[in-house]
């Protein structure tokens, strides 16, 4: 399965790169070692894009019991 969490380059590519992602089906919520999530690390757009497809922060997802 595709994981968005190996992303650490400009903001272009990382929108671009989720998108490419997304459409391949992968996890919206996938942890780093410090459970940080794809979303914890993205801001404007990109932020924007994972969170319509569920995306959602470390704490959001501690706050589930996740």
């Amino acid at each position: 399965m595709a994981s968005l969490s190996s992303f650490q380059h400009g903001e272009a590519a990382y929108f671009w790169d989720s998108e490419l992602l997304i459409a391949n089906g992968a996890d919206m919520n996938t942890q780093e070692k410090h459970g940080d999530t794809p979303l914890d690390e993205a801001d404007g757009e990109t932020a924007d894009l994972l969170r319509k497809h569920g995306g959602k922060t470390k704490k959001e997802l501690q706050a589930q019991g996740k």
